[in-house]
């Protein structure tokens, strides 16, 4: 072969081998595209067809707290492709975890309810699920619920017993995001989680301490908001040393009630401490945060909107399991990782990295084993070449046969063309379906919008737009002055309580209309909640133009207004603070309208008050009274007395009542009634009610060792109490400590506690009576009482309120009332204690009804231990 003849085979063999090339991936590319569409086909095929739903998802949370957002993205994610509107309502109880705020909810989803029909209710987190269990007779009869974020496993699966409940419960890896913490910091000594005063935190810090058991080595701790502010928290954790090994649970709010958003707890946290912290939750990742292994509340939605689908495609939700199983994985924030010289090779296996720029290599690792295999293609060319150009007739024949096999092939690439032209022509017709399917999640998105930020009832903006537009005034460097009116109509509760939510709901409305007039681009108006609505002003305005203001607002609501056949003199106060002399920020500003409207209700209602110095003095009264009942601990001030309570007729002792009293170096004797108002409010009233205990038991096990008949001790308890998750461990172990029998002690309960717990606690309550504590109903006539009512009260002790003791006299209502109250305990076989006897009159007719004991100033006062030893023992 001569050197022109093989240049010619060697370009006719190069261009055949490069066609068979081009051939060979383009069959790839089209079976590829083939089989993903088979594919696709058969997936879709397996849906089941339904008309359209309307689902209402009901969140514990609030727009402003990225957790909601993420269990939206997982919910929209598998809703997107089906004819399923999502409607969304904020309890907002991460924030405000107030009777007002529920009560609030409560009307606005009554109305609601009244004009929209839902075929499933999604629920996210414990608050939602336990007030929807709680109105699910009442709201949604026969409608299926399912929910998503309860981290209490034994509400998830009492939840889910019921036949039309089901959900997913969050369970956080907190043992192993410990466990990876460890192993990347082994020379930690301590664990410490960070917790707040919520439900969620409180219930992480119980797993976070049933951990302990598995981390021997480490000693389990806990910074908790629930005792601390937030300024004594950041102080704690910025005291911690290296040895010390932090998990962040939660810390939205703190003992004084004061809240947070999680970027600003996530802000305080990161800026008290040098330490690497832990987190077992997706959000804050990325931010600063190490990770571990995390909750996804994406996956979360996901989930449980998947069993939505499930029911809607026909399958019964009886049979759909609790999904017990939370999806978790382990997270980690690779530069966070790298700012604090952790090793990620101490990672467990297939940790998903955030932050994180792999090499060339772990990049372009499929380019790099393509371009080899080229290269040893190319190599394996150039030998067949060089091996074809000594076989000359033996490569024609081969090129010959190679070109009869072309031919072959390209008639079978023309009728795989025709296949794909078809297959292309059924993805248009699918990308259309797609198009209309995004048109509709637009139309949705934007009606989510307007439940977010506008008021259903007024269309004003609601109390999220108005933070917003105010956070966005005071952030325009041309706001020179802005004007914070807090707006409230007075006596709107009566209105309600007397002609019904549908007569207040249409006064909301008309108060929004009318301050709408007000309404132009420099004047914000919003509604705050309930009766309560916010006024914006970005202008330079004097004393004096703000009060001609606030008195126009006042004039255009005086006079009777007729709504529904019924006349109203409606009035309404104003609260009023300016930026910047009272503050320079939205939650400042509004605190201190807040406190000026307060006292504009004070002075007489339907007045307007600008806030000034005084207000905040009285607000300063309030808090060192708080820090007066916290240093009264420390200083040992507290004390408990007894008043004993005798059996009728007899009149020997049968019980003593212990009742706390202190005595302030400053203030002298304190009310009881007070100080136990303001320790539930700031939280101390868990350590309060702690201190009673101990001290009555421990005067239990005295007494009764002297005496010679068994002395039972009364013990009040409160509501905070009685909610506190610890509570019945915390007073069994006590009373086994000192070695009292639990029939020795009774737990007395006013009726607003024990028939609000009826509904909320009733196991709290069943737990008491099954150690053997006896129940007492204290105060009756004085709450929800009726003596109807009273039968279906499990207790073995009532005692009938002083209020109906002191007036008892013959003839009397009184008298009949406390008659009545004796003959159906009787029937109950429930003991009957009268407080309140004062006179020897009082003492003869109790007797004569039969009331079985008697408490008073007759007998006796409350009285310090040793006298109460000394009178029972002589």
């Amino acid at each position: 072969m001569n050197r022109k003849n093989t240049l010619k085979w060697y370009g006719q063999n190069s261009i055949l081998t490069t066609r068979l090339l081009i051939l060979f991936l383009f069959l790839l590319f089209q079976s590829t595209i083939v089989t993903s569409y088979i594919n696709a086909e058969d997936i879709e095929s397996d849906a089941i067809a339904f008309d359209d739903k309307t689902v209402l998802f009901i969140s514990s949370y609030s727009p402003s707290f990225r957790t909601f957002f993420q269990q939206v993205e997982g919910i929209k994610d598998v809703f997107k492709d089906y004819p399923i509107t999502l409607d969304v309502e904020f309890m907002d109880t991460k924030r405000f975890f107030t009777e007002e705020n529920i009560m609030n909810f409560q009307s606005s989803m009554e109305y609601k309810l009244r004009f929209v029909k839902y075929d499933a209710v999604l629920v996210g987190d414990d608050n939602s699920i336990n007030f929807v269990m709680e109105k699910k007779d009442e709201w949604f009869p026969n409608i299926p619920i399912f929910f998503l974020g309860v981290n209490d496993y034994d509400h998830a699966l009492a939840y889910s017993l019921e036949p039309d409940v089901t959900g997913v419960f969050e369970a956080p890896s907190i043992g192993d995001t410990i466990k990876m913490a460890y192993d990347l910091t082994p020379q930690v000594k301590s664990v410490v989680a960070l917790v707040d005063t919520t439900a969620s935190g409180q219930g992480d810090l119980e797993l976070f301490f049933r951990e302990a058991e598995r981390f021997r080595d480490l000693k389990f701790k806990s910074l908790d908001l629930s005792v601390l502010n937030f300024n004594e928290f950041s102080s704690a954790l910025g005291a911690l040393g290296e040895d010390n090994l932090l998990i962040l649970l939660s810390v939205y709010r703190d003992s004084m009630g004061q809240t947070a958003s999680f970027k600003e707890g996530l802000d305080l946290v990161l800026s008290s401490t040098d330490l690497p912290v832990y987190h077992p939750y997706e959000h804050g990742i990325g931010e600063g945060l190490i990770g571990g292994r995390v909750v996804s509340h994406v996956q979360q939605g996901a989930t449980a909107a998947r069993l939505v689908l499930t029911y809607f495609q026909g399958e019964d939700i009886s049979q759909m399991p609790l999904v017990a199983d939370s999806p978790n994985e382990y997270m980690v924030d690779y530069k966070a990782l790298s700012t604090y010289g952790l090793d990620k090779k101490r990672l467990p296996p297939n940790t998903r990295l955030l932050n994180y720029q792999p090499s060339f290599i772990e990049t372009h690792l499929k380019l790099v084993v393509s371009v080899s295999l080229i290269i040893m293609l190319e190599l394996l060319i150039i030998i067949a070449l060089i091996y074809l150009v000594t076989s000359r007739k033996k490569a024609q024949e081969a090129l010959i046969y190679s070109r009869m096999k072309l031919q072959d092939s390209y008639d079978e690439v023309e009728a795989m063309n025709e296949e794909l032209t078809s297959t292309v022509d059924d993805l248009k017709i699918t990308n259309e379906k797609l198009e209309d399917s995004i048109i509709e999640v637009e139309i949705r998105d934007e009606k989510i919008n307007e439940l977010i930020y506008l008021d259903s009832l007024t269309g004003l903006l609601n109390r999220f737009s108005i933070y917003e537009e105010i956070e966005r005034l005071l952030l325009d460097r041309e706001t020179k002055q802005l004007i914070i009116l807090f707006l409230d109509v007075d006596n709107f509760k009566n209105i309600n309580d007397i002609f019904g939510h549908d007569v207040g709901d249409q006064v909301i409305r008309d108060t929004g209309k009318k301050l709408k007039e007000f309404q132009d681009k420099d004047i914000f108006i919003g509604r705050f909640g309930g009766d309560e609505f916010i006024i914006a002003i970005a202008k330079p305005w004097t004393l004096n133009e703000i009060e001609f203001f606030a008195k126009e607002i006042q004039d255009l609501f005086r006079g009777i207004i007729h709504l529904d056949d019924h006349g109203f003199i409606l009035s309404v106060s104003l609260g009023i603070a300016i930026y910047p002399e009272h503050g320079d920020t939205k939650e400042l500003l509004i605190k201190k309208a807040d406190i000026a409207l307060y006292d504009a209700k004070n002075r007489g209602k339907g007045q307007s008050v600008i806030f000034d110095k005084r207000l905040d003095e009285d607000l300063a009264e309030r808090v060192h009274f708080q820090n007066l009942l916290a240093d009264g601990f420390e200083n040992n001030e507290f004390m408990i007395y007894y008043q004993p309570i005798y059996i009728a007729g007899s009149h020997d002792i049968k019980c003593y009542e212990a009742l706390i009293r202190w005595y302030s170096k400053e203030l002298g004797w304190v009310s009881p009634y007070k100080m136990i108002t303001v320790a539930e409010e700031v939280g101390s009233i868990i350590e309060i009610g702690e201190f009673i205990i101990r001290e009555a038991v421990a005067f239990s096990a005295k007494i009764n060792k002297e005496s010679t008949r068994e002395v039972c001790v009364s013990i009040n308890i409160s509501m905070v109490q009685l909610m506190f998750s610890g509570f019945v461990d915390m007073i069994k172990r006590i009373v086994d400590e000192a070695h009292v029998s639990t029939s020795c002690i009774c737990l007395e309960m006013t009726e607003t506690v024990f028939i609000k717990n009826i509904i909320e606690g009733r196991e709290v309550i069943d737990r008491l009576r099954n150690y053997g504590f006896r129940i007492s109903l204290d105060d009756f006539g004085t709450g929800y009482s009726s003596l109807g009512y009273l039968k279906e009260l499990d207790i073995q002790v009532l005692k009938i309120d002083q209020s109906f003791i002191r007036f008892m006299e013959k003839g009397s209502y009184d008298l009949f009332m406390v008659r009545s109250i004796i003959e159906l305990a009787k029937q109950k076989g429930v003991e009957v204690v009268a407080e309140g006897v004062e006179t020897v009159e009082q003492v003869e007719m109790l007797e004569e009804m039969s009331c079985d004991m008697l408490q008073g100033f007759y007998f006796n006062k409350a009285m310090e231990e040793k006298d109460a030893m000394e009178l029972i023992l002589n």
